[in-house]
């Protein structure tokens, strides 16, 4: 399996447990494997297409969302 496809379902797994009541500490957690994952995906899609693509501005979009340095809202609809 390749690395991009492990990350993928890595990251995956760990959003959608983010559904359950957890601690505080395993979403700030997600929040960094996020960042983490996000860019390694930015970057192998840019080395893949050697151009910035829809894929490529799509994973540096959601780096940002998930930084865990400064939070960003959201907000909820009820």
């Amino acid at each position: 399996m390749k690395l991009e496809n492990t990350i993928k379902i890595i990251l995956i797994i760990m959003l959608l447990l983010c559904l359950l009541h957890m601690p505080y500490s395993y979403y700030m957690l997600t929040r960094t494997a996020a960042l983490i994952g996000f860019s390694t995906l930015a970057y192998i899609e840019y080395k893949k297409n050697s151009e910035v693509t829809l894929g490529f501005i799509l994973f540096i979009i959601l780096a940002i969302l998930f930084q865990p340095i400064c939070k960003i809202s959201l907000g909820r609809l009820a």
